[in-house]
């Protein structure tokens, strides 16, 4: 149902106009293929008589998927766009060492985009060196949306109004 979800409103974000009937039949039918695979995990379950296949295959989906939303929408959300100073289109954000580990330190996401090459266990030792280059990082996910927010909102309405990145000069 997410996957259907933000599909179609992907869709209508990006005003796809042309073969919206076949875009929607693709993910119509993407999410026939889900449900089917869920109903097979639950008859399976009942069948051997254990929770575990429904705990270890469905559940991760419901519980993982919202807090993998929260963390990965924090690299580009509300950004300016057709620039190519990294420092201005992507973010980096502090998370906890938990969500960094499950996140393969992707938090680092502005180091990332600019030396994509480097492993993800070295983009903080990476930060460390180039640390005056970059904006400061947003400390925490509370601080990230606290900020960014208000951008996301008034770019509904003019879209010069991306959130602005204070670089050290």
């Amino acid at each position: 149902m997410n996957f259907f979800i933000t599909s179609v409103l992907s869709c209508v974000t990006l005003k796809v106009l042309d073969g919206v009937g076949v875009i929607l039949f693709i993910i119509q039918k993407h999410y026939k293929q889900k449900m089917i695979m869920m109903l097979s995990v639950i008859a399976y379950s009942f069948y051997i008589g254990s929770f575990l296949p429904i705990i270890y295959i469905i559940l991760p989906t419901y519980i993982g998927k919202p807090i993998w939303f929260a963390v990965n929408v924090t690299q580009h959300l509300a950004a300016k766009v057709d620039t190519k100073d990294h420092r201005l289109s992507t973010y980096s954000v502090r998370i906890n060492p938990i969500l960094s580990f499950l996140y393969w330190h992707m938090e680092y996401h502005l180091e990332h985009h600019m030396f994509p090459m480097v492993p993800s266990y070295n983009l903080k030792k990476l930060r460390k060196e180039i640390d005056k280059e970059l904006p400061q990082p947003f400390t925490s996910l509370y601080d990230f949306y606290k900020k960014v927010l208000p951008a996301v909102i008034a770019l509904a309405t003019n879209q010069n109004k991306y959130y602005k990145v204070k670089l050290n000069n």
